[in-house]
């Protein structure tokens, strides 16, 4: 099924059949759930942004959307349960250590984690950081500079694939580890993008 708000540059977490699609351009905060065969809107975020990460794995009753276009620190968590007779809702976390938009993240809700991006005034971030369910701390840098990338994992068993590098502003096929302290390279895959 097709989304129900057409949009580029945002984030999503969860599966092939329960999966939550927030935020993008043009500038929104719409929130949509996915069911394996349609979408439906739910509440959407706070702070209307486009170029933000999430948790890939969240869920759609448990995941993050931080960062964006807007160069925010903010982090928001959208959390339901079966026994609230209350939607599901989007409530502030703790906001980022450093502004970036272009950035992206894996883990999940009280464990995530996010690598590289841009801020205002640095044009490649090598900053990555943790979160524990209301703060994030730094972690290890990024051995080399990254926006637009894909990272997927868990916070202690990360990877980041290809992106936007520096210094040449070209795609990479470039891969990076992480083990929960810090970033080693990995095995290249063939074609970047």
């Amino acid at each position: 099924g097709n989304l129900n708000t057409a949009r580029q540059f945002l984030a999503a977490s969860g599966t092939q059949t329960a999966a939550l699609a927030f935020g993008g351009n043009p500038l929104t905060g719409a929130t949509e759930e996915y069911n394996g065969s349609s979408w439906s809107s739910v509440s959407s975020l706070g702070t209307a942004r486009s170029s933000l990460a999430g948790a890939p794995q969240g869920t759609t009753s448990s995941t993050l959307a931080f960062g964006g276009s807007t160069f925010t620190t903010a982090t928001e968590e959208f959390t339901t349960t079966i026994y609230s007779p209350i939607a599901a809702t989007w409530a502030s976390g703790g906001n980022l250590n450093t502004t970036r938009n272009a950035l992206s993240g894996a883990g999940t809700l009280t464990a995530g984690l996010v690598a590289g991006g841009t801020s205002p005034g640095v044009a490649f971030e090598t900053v990555a950081e943790e979160y524990n369910g209301s703060s994030w701390t730094n972690g290890g840098s990024l051995s080399v500079g990254r926006k637009l990338a894909a990272t997927v994992g868990i916070q202690t068993a990360g990877v980041q694939l290809g992106g936007i590098k520096a210094p040449a502003n070209t795609t990479t096929n470039e891969v990076e580890d992480y083990n929960g302290t810090a970033w080693t390279g990995g095995t290249s895959f063939i074609v970047g993008r």
